[in-house]
């Protein structure tokens, strides 16, 4: 009971501290790395060496990161990100017409798959929430469902012994993982299968230890909702599932100069054949009858890119006047080191699981380790079906209870260096997490991924007080910050709004000036997101824009200035 208090002290006084020093500094960096640094490590140092419980390291867990997911969500003054806000007004719209209508002319895909905007419709209906607020429910159910599906499938496999530490540091590891904190406060339509997929991952990892044909039922009903989540929200599962049954009969021992030996459990071989058929069919039905995923993406992409062979994409024509994000060692490790680091340790992991445990429950957990895994493999090579990040989400439960796991069994011995190896490979997770680009959107070095208040109160003025379109830089012309204009755009993608002129090319190699526009507005710039990527500008358009006898200075607020020609 000393432990619980003293953690959760620690914990109030940490939040407070990130949110006066955020709101101080006007920076969410390095206040959110250094808050999740600090609870996780006490947390964690609670389980080993205090008398944490399991009930109170969850419920730590959760809050931490539910608080998390819900200050970086609620902080800027616009969405966070490319898509969100065209996801925001689709949601509107659905609200105001009370149907999928307007929804199916824009996006076809998502009428087919409307899971995600009917499930944040019904939210914002119920709480009374309009603007970007109607995406809420996403941060919330992230930050309770991805680290509370850790410690439940920890505790399965844990003995009593050493369950406080595997589920709390379960729990711990799916609160903090970086890509799970993005997609937390970054909502997409993919973050609704992820969460349809923590109880269906629940329900067959009970069936198959107990044979409870509820368990299946339950799973086979939960999949009924996955069909209409997202294009890949079934493939996951059929993955998972297969590569259980290879996981579960892959004759390695034989290899090594030794007999497999299978003790007899609740299931038998037909049964998960049988749940692996059922999830196949579903998938079938999902990308052949619902939607056109099977003949857009398969048949018209992957074949034809099987049969010329794989081609590597032209490099981005040079720039004259920015320089480039992050690039080289520095760079990859910013960007990536987060699961640069998890993926290496979550295969380590269960590899080592799997020489000690080939029961179908340890069987299936680590197919839904490996299937996110091989996904990304699949898409570095160069099938780009999903991006990497997109594909790893899938795997932040089960890569939590991998590794919650392996580090209870660890600690269980009780040494000394057992502990310290334990606690080593904590803090690695840890630090690799606290680090990563992805757990900040203002991260230095990276581009800013949501607007100030003043830079979306001067795109409001401007386009309010204009005839024509606004030039702005690509990043400011596509984020939307009038939500509910009937005009704004509910087409995720590259798709301009309307009422902006996209500056890009001349921005890049300082030729905007010798460009015709009527009104422009610029913004200080650090690095920012282009259409190929992200860069630091060399010069000064503002200064020259100033100096320039064809445009008058029409709006200054500080951190943005307007010209008119």
């Amino acid at each position: 009971m000393r432990t619980a208090k003293l953690c959760t002290t620690i914990y109030a006084f940490a939040f407070a501290i990130m949110i006066v020093g955020a709101h101080r500094t006007s920076q969410l960096f390095p206040w959110l790395q250094l808050f999740v640094f600090v609870l996780a490590i006490i947390l964690f140092t609670g389980l080993v060496v205090g008398d944490l419980s399991i009930e109170t390291s969850t419920v730590l867990a959760v809050v931490l990161a539910v608080s998390l997911r819900l200050f970086i969500f609620e902080w800027p003054a616009s969405m966070i990100g490319m898509d969100p806000d065209k996801y925001a007004v689709g949601i509107h719209r659905v609200i105001q017409t009370e149907s999928l209508a307007t929804l199916a002319q824009s996006v076809p895909t998502y009428h087919a798959l409307p899971a995600f905007h009917l499930l944040n419709s019904e939210v914002a209906l119920v709480s009374g929430l309009r603007g970007r607020n109607v995406l809420v429910a996403i941060p919330i159910l992230m930050g309770v469902l991805l680290p509370l599906t850790g410690a439940v499938l920890a505790a399965r496999f844990t003995r009593p012994s050493n369950r406080s530490v595997a589920t709390g540091t379960a729990a711990l590891l799916g609160a903090i993982a970086a890509i799970g904190v993005l997609f937390g406060y970054w909502p997409i339509v993919q973050t609704i299968a992820v969460l349809v997929w923590c109880p269906i991952l629940i329900a067959l990892a009970r069936f198959f230890a107990t044979g409870d044909r509820r368990f299946a039922a339950l799973a086979i009903f939960s999949t009924g909702t996955a069909l209409f989540a997202h294009k890949i929200s079934m493939f996951v599962v059929v993955a998972a599932v297969i590569m259980a049954l290879c996981i579960r009969w892959l004759r390695i021992d034989q290899w090594l100069g030794h007999e497999l030996s299978l003790s007899s459990e609740s299931i038998t071989p037909a049964d998960a054949r049988t749940i692996a058929a059922l999830l196949m069919v579903g998938l079938a039905l999902q990308w052949v009858l619902l939607t056109t995923f099977a003949r857009t993406a398969i048949i018209g992409k992957l074949l034809p890119l099987l049969a010329s062979g794989f081609s590597i994409v032209p490099p981005d024509k040079p720039v004259r006047a920015a320089i480039p994000g992050n690039s080289g060692i520095v760079g990859i490790l910013i960007r990536r080191g987060d699961f640069l680091v998890l993926l290496p340790a979550v295969a380590g992991a269960s590899l080592w699981l799997w020489f000690r445990d080939r029961s179908w429950p340890m069987s299936l957990l680590l197919g839904a380790a490996l299937a996110p895994i091989a996904i990304v493999g699949v898409t570095i090579v160069g099938i780009g079906v999903i991006s990497p990040q997109r594909a790893i989400l899938f795997g932040i439960p089960v890569f939590a209870a991998v590794l919650g796991i392996a580090i209870g069994r660890i600690n269980e011995t009780g040494t000394i260096p057992y502990q310290t190896a334990a606690f080593a490979l904590v803090l690695v997770l840890v630090v690799s997490q606290a680090g990563s680009a992805s757990l900040a959107p203002n991260y230095p070095g990276e581009p800013r991924m949501y607007l100030s208040d003043e830079e979306v109160t001067s795109k409001t003025f401007m386009m309010e007080h204009t005839g024509g379109p606004v030039a702005m830089d690509f990043f400011y012309a596509r984020e939307q910050v009038d939500l509910d204009n009937p005009a704004a755009s509910q087409k995720p993608g590259v798709n301009s709004v309307p009422q902006v002129a996209v500056l890009n090319a001349g921005l890049l190699n300082a030729t905007l000036i010798n460009q015709s526009h009527d009104t422009i507005l610029l913004r200080e710039m650090g690095f920012t997101r282009f259409s190929s990527g992200a860069y630091r500008l060399t010069w000064d358009p503002i200064r020259v824009y100033t100096n320039s006898a064809r445009y008058n200075r029409i709006l200054d607020n500080g951190k943005t200035a307007g010209f008119a020609n």
